[in-house]
């Protein structure tokens, strides 16, 4: 197992899978896959916060999360960048509904195609998004290990805004995690924690 230093970090995992595009819950699948996560990378981790969205989706996969990993000490949940809801706003919201529903159904990527329709909206977001980030990262204890359940592209707007970078769209369960020391923030991939920066990722 690896040994992931006391300072602070924030995991962020897209939700597990639906059971169909759009507003949905998840499948038989998307739990079992969860479940499994759980088990194989989250366990002995001692997380600190547990962060969801409003939707229920992203509470189902952390509890099943916590049913694979076993050993969750954290029992209650809070939102994720909801102080306002940055990612909620009508604007956001149009966006969610139509162009990333669109892309979802075509199997698309849905940052991509975000910043393709309307590339300003979806900048706007991020920068709103991140500096609530930043300011809600001033509140974290110095040992906070923050464990996330959240959306795509939702996720890839702030490693965008955060880091410079354009991710590949996140597949269910997968994510990134973001450390910090003192004022360094630190992007890696959860799959095999390498360090990503703009020149490493692919497409660019």
């Amino acid at each position: 197992m690896i040994d992931y230093p006391r300072m602070p970090t924030i995991e962020l995992h897209r939700h597990s899978i639906k059971q169909t595009a759009g507003d949905a819950n998840l499948s038989q699948e998307g739990i079992a896959l969860a479940e499994a996560v759980g088990a194989t990378a989250l366990r002995g981790r001692n997380f600190t916060h547990l962060l969801v969205s409003s939707l229920q989706r992203t509470s189902d996969t952390m509890a099943a999360f916590a049913r694979g990993a076993g050993d969750f000490t954290v029992t209650a949940t809070g939102r994720f960048l909801e102080n306002p809801d940055v990612f909620g706003t009508e604007n956001a919201k149009q966006l969610w509904h139509t162009v990333c529903y669109q892309a979802e159904l075509k199997h698309e990527d849905m940052m991509t195609a975000i910043l393709t329709e309307d590339k300003a909206e979806a900048e706007r977001i991020a920068t709103e998004a991140t500096a609530q980030f930043r300011t809600w990262l001033d509140s974290l204890p110095t040992d906070a290990q923050v464990l996330v359940v959240h959306h795509s592209p939702s996720l890839e707007l702030l490693a965008y805004t955060l880091f410079g970078i354009t991710l590949p769209q996140l597949q269910p369960c997968d994510g990134f995690r973001i450390h910090i020391d003192g004022d360094q923030l630190t992007l890696t991939s959860i799959a095999d924690d390498a360090t990503l920066d703009a020149s490493a990722v692919a497409g660019e």
